[in-house]
């Protein structure tokens, strides 16, 4: 950059981003082996407040940073772009989301803090951001009582911590009103679903000899209650589904209940054949 003060107080830089990342040299032998990099020169006068694309052209330099002759960068476009996001200061309150929620679970219920309530910020004035969300809390983390959640904030979606938090530790405290049962988990509990054509899949143990039910009384002692552990192996990129024996994730599903959820993460060991 030509000036280096070129955004406005209350606003910072983001990640700038090239519009392409590989350009194509060429030209005589002895000068080509010569180029070390490409750089470019971006004079920006104003004083920024709003995310900047502009036109840069780029240029071919040696290991001391002199400009190398008798060179042709080609890139794909015609054009080759840099775009500097310029991101508002402000300071936001710290917030996350549940997800895997029963219909029947009210989470206004749960008594939910936060190791920092606030953190200096930014993000794209336009973003319509009050809040920083940084996570998703899953039921399969929740037991009754207290539960603590750890989050990496270094790399929020459309969000850029300015202090120096980088960890933050979300405590959610399920109320004692909320119950657990313990439930027999063994290999015939367990169904393979979406194995691949031409493949046949089988159960042949389980990592947990029991389960862990939360829910409010009344609901684990109906007798209408069912909880179906399925192997879903759609949930698994093709090359990471491989013939022998191997550990995948149990996803339960629970009928005729919707104030329950399991507790924890469960595995099974699937051998896929050939048929």
């Amino acid at each position: 950059y030509e000036n280096k003060d070129f955004i406005a107080d209350g606003y910072v830089m983001g990640e700038a981003l090239l519009s392409e990342k590989v350009a194509k040299i060429s030209g005589p032998k002895s000068y080509v082996s010569k180029v070390k990099s490409l750089v470019a020169n971006v004079d920006i006068a104003n004083k920024l407040k709003s995310t900047q694309s502009v036109d840069i052209i780029p240029t071919p330099i040696d290991s001391s940073g002199n400009t190398v002759d008798y060179i042709t960068v080609d890139t794909e476009a015609e054009n080759l772009t840099l775009t500097i996001p310029v991101l508002k200061e402000m300071t936001l309150n710290v917030t996350s989301s549940f997800t895997g929620k029963p219909d029947n679970v009210d989470t206004s219920k749960f008594n939910v803090s936060y190791s920092v309530d606030k953190v200096s910020a930014a993000a794209l004035a336009d973003s319509g951001i009050k809040e920083a969300n940084i996570g998703n809390i899953d039921f399969s983390q929740l037991n009754v009582g207290k539960n603590t959640i750890k989050f990496d904030v270094t790399h929020l979606d459309a969000i850029m911590i300015l202090d120096d938090t980088k960890e933050i530790t979300v405590t959610v405290n399920i109320p004692s009103n909320f119950k657990t049962k313990n439930i027999n988990l063994n290999k015939d509990n367990v169904t393979v679903a979406n194995v691949p054509d031409g493949y046949e899949a089988h159960v042949v143990s389980v990592d947990a000899k029991t389960f862990t039910l939360v829910g409010r009384e009344a609901d684990l002692h109906n007798d209408q209650i069912g909880v179906g552990m399925v192997v879903d192996l759609s949930s698994y990129k093709n090359e990471d589904i491989r013939e022998g024996k191997d550990y995948y994730d149990i996803t339960p599903n629970i009928e005729n209940s919707s104030g329950c959820w399991v507790y924890g993460k469960y595995r099974a060991q699937i051998e896929i054949v050939k048929k």
